[in-house]
């Protein structure tokens, strides 16, 4: 995919960076307009996350922990795993259209905001509660 996808954009401004780690990483974050996940396999996908809260979007499969991490059409796009041309086509249509990069972007950094563990652990506690609520309920009228 990796080399198909370079022909395919090469025309256009885009870097292929390989490996990279600290400042590197967070510098090309900042820089980037979109961020290319294609893992099937990612059980959480902190890379995404990183670049979420970078205010930039992603574009995922649609298989693997990633896929709770992007909404489709909200904070990124989703590809069926394995399908390279799907991936293709995503990361043309978020570069060929400016306004959409833009609103995933800033909805990306307000999903990454909503991701610290007090916000976590507050989410958890109300669905604990409303289960239990919800629990007593049923035993009420048993």
């Amino acid at each position: 995919m990796y080399g198909r996808t370079k022909r395919r954009i090469r025309r256009r401004k885009v870097l292929f960076t390989g490996y990279l780690s600290g400042n590197e990483i967070a510098m090309m974050y900042a820089a980037a307009d979109v961020f290319l996940f294609p893992s099937a396999t990612e059980t959480f996908g902190n890379v995404v996350l990183e670049s979420l809260s970078s205010g930039v979007p992603c574009i995922v499969s649609n298989q693997g922990g990633v896929k709770d991490i992007v909404t489709h059409e909200i904070n990124g796009l989703k590809c069926e795993a394995g399908n390279g041309e799907q991936f293709v086509n995503a990361l043309e249509y978020i570069i060929n259209n400016p306004s959409v990069k833009h609103e995933m972007a800033k909805r990306a950094r307000l999903y990454a905001l909503e991701q610290s563990w007090d916000c976590i652990f507050d989410r958890l506690f109300s669905e604990y509660e409303e289960i239990i609520f919800y629990h007593h309920q049923i035993l009420k009228h048993a």
